[in-house]
């Protein structure tokens, strides 16, 4: 995907519509860690919040206030500086969003979330999404290292042109990280279990399908080192319209790396339509 607003993407994505967001979210929030962004709802107006757009009602709820950008053929969006905690190593959260009022045929948008880390040129893409006409987007941002870096702000950016779009209840919390950026866990729990040998793993036609057709491109880009999944943990999704499909490398000897991935390769996100699967 190309950026529109001219920032250089650092790692490679595959529209990503990521896993774990409500398991990962609900429990960083049992285990006590705070919204790292303020007023995420929008419940106070503007506050805390530069750049464009103007708050609205949800047109679902007209006690909800939701932030509402209108785009013609801009590259248009806001901003808020972070203030996070020092022994923050890793980051999780999401938002929503919703294409509204399309103008012509060719309505379309991109949402992008950035983070702007200090004494770095580039900012650091930690998700994005295409809207459709369905309703609200749920977008995901999946477990993204920060480990030796300060993050100064978070930037969420439409593309698009002849609509409008809505954004609201943007989340950023603390990730407690086991071992890699991938699946986390509560400060008292055991790292998450394997199947144990013999015990059935299951999986639906149309998930296998899925599953194949991300293997397929993930090898035909060689995202891995050694051109296999050896030192990966593949992770699967299902959702009424698509399967998310996540590769997750193991940790290197340095740990994770800024953004996600290791020595071993890039994490890379799928997110597989169904009926048909492509």
């Amino acid at each position: 995907m190309k950026s529109l607003v001219g920032y250089e993407k650092p790692m490679r994505r595959h529209q990503i519509a990521l896993v774990l967001f409500v398991a990962v979210v609900s429990v960083s929030v049992a285990a006590g860690s705070d919204n790292y962004v303020l007023n995420g709802d929008f419940s106070q107006g503007r506050d805390h919040w530069d750049g464009d757009g103007v708050v609205v009602s949800d047109p679902d709820d007209n006690k909800d206030r939701v932030l509402k950008i209108k785009l013609d053929r801009y590259a248009l969006g806001i901003s808020q500086r972070l203030v996070l905690p020092q022994s923050t190593t890793a980051l999780v959260g999401g938002l929503r969003a919703r294409l509204i009022n399309p103008r012509t045929k060719f309505a379309r948008v991109l949402v992008e979330v950035w983070l702007s880390l200090k004494g770095k040129e580039d900012n650091l893409l930690i998700a994005d999404q295409y809207l459709d006409k369905s309703g609200w987007n749920r977008i995901i941002i999946p477990p993204v290292s920060v480990r030796d870096a300060e993050v100064e702000s978070i930037s969420i950016d439409a593309n698009g042109m002849d609509c409008d779009v809505l954004i609201d209840d943007i989340v950023l919390v603390s990730a407690r990280v086991s071992g890699r950026v991938g699946p986390l866990r509560t400060e008292d729990s055991d790292d998450a279990p394997s199947p144990k040998i013999g015990e059935s793993v299951h999986l639906t036609g149309q998930e296998l399908e899925a599953v194949a057709v991300a293997i397929s491109d993930f090898k035909k880009h060689k995202y891995s080192v050694s051109g296999d999944l050896t030192h990966y943990t593949v992770e699967v999704q299902r959702h009424a319209n698509e399967i998310e499909i996540t590769f997750v490398s193991d940790s290197g000897p340095n740990g994770p790396e800024i953004g996600g991935g290791s020595v071993y390769g890039v994490d890379v996100h799928y997110s597989v339509a169904v009926d048909p699967v492509k």
